[in-house]
């Protein structure tokens, strides 16, 4: 694998073999209420790899509350998560990034209607994507068979 970064003109590292890239990043910490750090790694089928460095992203805590229909709500924890997409370039070449998926904190408002309008609640998620996380243009995995 050659791992390119052109705007510093420089190979990271070689070798022969297959290159087709992959996620083995690693989880350096979780944190309460669905909060991740990662260190994003990308790797090859040879064993060589680029460190991205550490993402993190927010989970959500929720639940905890009555509801409209004057029903408890568990308390709950949405984790974040993250997806890894390589980019095959057509030319012996990839590149690669996370999409990294969370929460901002829930919303809560009043009842408007139901048994518990007026002492109930309603919980609003709101989730949030960072797109492209460690994407350069200039840095690429190249083959050499």
């Amino acid at each position: 694998m050659l791992v390119y970064f052109a705007s510093e003109a420089r190979i990271s590292s070689v070798s022969a073999g297959k290159c087709d890239p992959r996620d083995a990043s690693s989880v350096i910490a979780r944190f309460d209420c669905g909060r991740f750090e990662w260190e994003l790694v990308v790797a090859d089928e040879a064993g060589d790899t680029y460190d991205e460095g550490a993402y993190n992203q927010s989970g959500m805590c929720g639940g905890g509350y009555t509801d409209c229909s004057c029903d408890l709500v568990d308390a709950y924890t949405l984790d974040a998560s993250k997806d890894f997409v390589p980019t095959d370039n057509g030319d012996g070449t990839w590149n690669w990034y996370w999409d990294l998926y969370g929460y901002n904190q829930a919303t809560y408002g009043g009842c408007t209607s139901g048994t518990c309008e007026g002492t109930g609640e309603t919980e609003t998620q709101n989730p949030t994507v960072a797109m492209y996380q460690g994407f350069d243009q200039n840095e690429y995995i190249g083959c050499t068979y």
